[in-house]
């Protein structure tokens, strides 16, 4: 840029080569094969598999610069996500053992309660319980309220 604005000398040096075009207008592709190493700029993202973004940072362009400014955190939100979703899974097993072992007394607790009415049906239908009658029911299916006389 400075050699364009100098006046003309008789042997003026040669000028600069002119920059690399930016990776977003157009794919370049590493000059050959033979060269082991490229700079990340020189991959078009649109032919990357996305599963290799989990292996790789994102390429340095201007569409995807707020990207790359948020890799870091978001690898680490990913390993904190997998961690709770883990948590979260095992509370779900947890609370469901607890909820079949609360469905399985409840159905005891109910067939109990059938059997102590077909009691009491039975006895009514005898005729035992005549006037005033007691049903001993135990003291962890009812509370006991005390009536005034």
């Amino acid at each position: 840029e400075d050699f364009a604005e100098q006046p003309e000398d008789p042997s003026p040096p040669p000028p600069p080569p002119p920059p690399p075009p930016p990776a977003a207008a157009a794919p370049v592709l590493p000059p050959s094969p033979s060269t082991p190493s490229f700079h990340l700029s020189q991959i078009d993202a649109r032919f990357v598999d996305p599963s290799i973004g989990l292996l790789m940072p994102p390429l340095q362009t201007p569409s995807n610069l707020a990207v790359f400014c948020d890799h870091n955190y978001t690898v680490e939100d990913t390993v904190h996500q997998r961690k709770r979703i883990q948590q979260l899974e095992e509370q779900v097993e947890k609370l469901r053992k607890k909820l079949k072992t609360a469905q399985q007394r409840c159905r005891r607790q109910e067939r109990q309660i059938e059997k102590l009415r077909e009691i009491v049906q039975f006895q009514k239908d005898k005729d035992i319980l005549t006037g005033k009658g007691y049903v001993i029911l135990p003291n962890d299916y009812f509370e006991v309220v005390e009536v005034p006389a």
